[in-house]
């Protein structure tokens, strides 16, 4: 894996525990998500800045792995919402991305950095 690759990894790791600790400050309900505006903003330019990664890997192995254990189409897809959607996005998504989806980016994530970096 080229040293570049490696730092989107480290990036999407240090992003989702960055949601962790939002979890954390704001609580974990969708109520609490969608109630404070703050918490919207903080989790959704965490969720953007992680498919902005996830999407711009480039080591073939990495990124057919990447492919073959999530939704890659969905998670570029999800990326344009986020950046060219402007109020279109859907609280639900956006919350049940964040807490489903996200330990499984981290955990795929660190299983990369230890077997390829």
């Amino acid at each position: 894996m080229d040293k570049g690759d490696a730092l989107r990894l480290k990036s999407v790791i240090a992003y989702c525990n960055d949601a962790e600790r939002q979890f954390n400050r704001f609580g974990e309900s969708f109520d609490a998500f969608t109630g404070d505006r703050d918490y919207y903003y903080a989790l959704s330019m965490v969720l953007y800045q992680i498919s902005e990664l996830i999407t711009t890997i480039r080591t073939p192995v990495v990124q057919e792995r990447i492919k073959e254990e999530l939704p890659w189409r969905e998670i570029k897809a999800f990326r344009n919402v986020l950046a060219h959607g402007y109020g279109t996005v859907n609280d639900r998504l956006l919350w049940m991305t964040a807490t489903e989806d996200l330990p499984k980016v981290k955990s795929l994530c660190e299983s990369l950095l230890a077997e390829h970096g």
